[in-house]
């Protein structure tokens, strides 16, 4: 993560998303950055969650059927 500034602004945030075991959670975690890394652990979202993400999303674009839509099984 060598792209990321150790420090921002005080009236810059930054928001960043990783999986919690990855690489750049790691190196995310052990940075000394102003201000810290504050984690926010967000759990799995279920299929009726993801259903509605993307019928959503795609929706403003005509690009979702209903087919689809139950066929989600991420």
């Amino acid at each position: 993560m060598d792209w990321l500034p150790s420090s921002f602004p005080r009236n810059v945030r930054c928001v960043i998303s990783a999986v919690t075991d990855s690489r750049s959670a790691e190196i995310l975690s052990s940075e000394q950055r102003k201000p810290p890394v504050v984690p926010i652990h967000i759990g799995e979202l279920d299929v009726s969650a993801r259903q509605e993400i993307v019928k959503h999303t795609l929706g403003k674009y005509n690009k979702v059927s209903f087919r689809f839509l139950f066929s989600i099984t991420l």
